[in-house]
C-alpha cells in the first residue's frame, strides 16, 4: 500500500491541496493517518 504526504495525493489525484482539506472538512474524505507529525495518506484516501 502506498503512503502520500497531502501534496502528493494532490498532484497524483489531480486536485489541490486546498480541496484535499475541504473535503475532509465535509466528511468527503477521511482523515490521514500519523507518522510523528506528518499525515499519511493512502491508496483508500487516493480511490475516493
Amino acid at each position: 500500500m502506498a503512503e502520500y504526504r497531502i501534496d502528493d495525493l494532490a498532484r497524483v489525484s489531480g486536485v489541490s491541496v486546498r480541496n484535499i482539506r475541504v473535503y475532509q472538512d465535509r466528511g468527503l474524505l477521511p482523515s490521514p493517518g500519523r507518522s510523528g507529525r506528518t499525515a499519511v495518506y493512502t491508496d483508500a484516501h487516493l480511490s475516493r
